[in-house]
């Protein structure tokens, strides 16, 4: 009775309905018997259909839930995929995040006509302290937290996002959906790979993990993808969505991060997954720049505009904003790059690039690879990875150069990514290509030279991770390759990062693309 009253639970609780025909209800020898099947199956699915939308039993099944099952799973009815749905970010900065504060804003969350309400990384909600006292490792501690987000979003009455940490500071997001019917999903997890205090990196399963860990939500239709903050940094953890075919990439940061650079990585992200990117930046709302907004880019990397249900719509920034946007299935237009466009002369300059010679450097230079190609300057080991046209908008190409084997066995190891096209589209290039291209040096601390029959430029990464556009003195870029350390300076022992993870992120960058080989999108 335990088991069958679990299962019985477990497929309520995912959008369909176990049947049980009992030993001897059917005698298939008969005839008729198929009809008396079908009347059986045609009972429980209309019992299912009239249950759809009451929560009745939602407060028994709340510690009863499944872990990490395949989103993607075809459930007893199906519902027709829907022309657009509303995803509301909730602007919930620092001083905000208390009782008092929530429960100012709890009818307006309950009211707002969306879809989805997505929470800011370390956010507060009512149970806040209770899944910091628990370990989302733990199968156990993870089925409570799911059941805890699945009860808020049925007092919500709509699906939610939910963004804290446990007590090991594993930073996590749970998508919670109460009311999800046929194939749409009611719970998922997504676990924080970088600045953390613990990643899921670090977990010895990881591998057998990851693809349960990207596996998109299905809401009305719309495939979403979940990640936290500082994750957007690395292009390949929105790109494992990207690669499956994402509708939507939903992102919770928990603030103080300067706005031009957050801009620029979402915008890229949107271009080069082609989906829509939705952010909501917790902060300081007390100050007066405390670097806490929303953003929102279609697939072409246009902003969104929103529409704010507690304040005015002109202003991204404003604390307790609860900012709807509309997610269609248009792709909307694109928008030129108008970040970062002074060109500068470094200082420090290890390596004299004259401008359109990439042929004559990588003659010069030690072939290891028709792709990496080894240069000696000074004390540094210069690695020229060549990435030609288009592929330098896919992160999982430019990944496995950077992670490749062959690189391994040098000590002082300094990046330089060649990315080389024919004649290039003026409007292509300020409208998607200058955002890529900067983003590509400032995700992975290296330079980029950008070679063509018309347009030639030279990236690299500031201290600071934002993105420098370097100037040509008398035809020759001067690189700092103090600022050009790739992943070496990435993944380190600081706060927040650890050089062991790095282990398990190269499982990653070389099975990315194998990820999904057995999954139907």
């Amino acid at each position: 009775a335990y088991y069958d009253s679990v299962r019985d639970i477990a497929c309520w609780q995912n959008g369909y309905k176990l049947v049980r025909i009992m030993h001897g209800q059917v005698d298939f020898k008969q005839e008729g018997a198929a009809k008396k099947l079908r009347s059986i199956l045609e009972s429980a699915i209309g019992e299912v259909t009239e249950a759809a939308g009451k929560n009745s039993q939602v407060d028994d099944i709340y510690q009863v839930t499944g872990r990490r099952e395949n989103s993607k799973t075809a459930a007893v009815t199906s519902s027709e995929p829907a022309e657009s749905i509303k995803v509301a970010m909730y602007l919930q900065t620092n001083e905000l995040k208390n009782r008092k504060s929530f429960d100012k804003m709890l009818p307006l969350l309950r009211s707002a006509e969306t879809d989805i309400i997505v929470f800011p990384e370390y956010c507060y909600v009512p149970f806040v302290d209770q899944m910091r006292e628990m370990d989302i490792a733990k199968e156990a501690d993870e089925d409570k937290i799911r059941g805890l987000c699945l009860k808020f979003s049925s007092e919500l009455g709509k699906a939610v996002i939910v963004s804290s940490h446990d007590k090991f500071d594993t930073i996590f997001s749970i998508y919670a959906n109460a009311f999800a019917e046929g194939d749409e999903t009611s719970i998922s997890t997504y676990i924080k790979h970088t600045a953390c205090g613990s990643s899921c990196l670090e977990f010895e399963n990881y591998p057998s993990m990851a693809q349960a860990i990207f596996d998109p939500v299905n809401c009305k239709g719309f495939l979403i993808g979940m990640t936290i903050c500082y994750d957007c940094n690395h292009a390949l953890f929105s790109r494992m969505y990207g690669i499956y075919g994402i509708d939507v990439i939903v992102n919770s940061t928990g603030g103080n991060v300067v706005y031009d650079k957050w801009f620029k990585y979402n915008k890229a992200r949107a271009i080069e997954n082609n989906c829509f990117v939705l952010v909501t930046m917790g902060g300081d709302g007390t100050k007066e720049n405390g670097h806490n907004y929303v953003y929102g880019f279609n697939p072409n990397g246009g902003q969104l505009q929103p529409e704010n249900l507690n304040g005015s719509s002109e202003k991204h920034n404003i604390p307790g904003g609860l900012y709807v946007y509309e997610i269609t299935r248009d792709t909307g237009a694109s928008e030129p790059d108008y970040s970062n466009q002074f060109e500068t002369v470094n200082k420090n300059v290890q390596f004299a690039w004259q401008v359109g010679s990439s042929v004559e450097i990588l003659k010069a230079a030690e072939k290891l690879t028709d792709r990496i190609y080894h240069n000696k300057v000074g004390n540094n080991n210069v690695f020229l990875l060549l990435v030609d046209g288009m592929e330098i908008m896919k992160a999982e190409k430019v990944q496995l150069l950077l992670y490749a084997k062959e690189l391994k066995t040098y000590a002082n190891r300094k990046y330089i990514i060649i990315n080389r096209h024919g004649h290039i589209d003026p409007v292509f290039f300020s409208e998607k290509l200058s955002v890529i291209l900067k983003v590509r040096a400032m995700e992975n601390f290296c330079a980029v030279i950008l070679e063509s029959d018309n347009l030639n430029k030279c990236y690299q990464c500031g201290m600071n991770r934002t993105s420098q556009v370097v100037r040509a003195v008398n035809g020759t870029f001067g690189i700092d390759l103090s600022r050009a350390s790739g992943p070496d300076a990435i993944w380190k022992n600081k706060i927040g990062m650890r050089a062991s993870w790095r282990k398990n992120y190269e499982w990653l960058v070389e099975n990315a693309e194998k990820l999904w080989e057995y999954s139907e999108p």
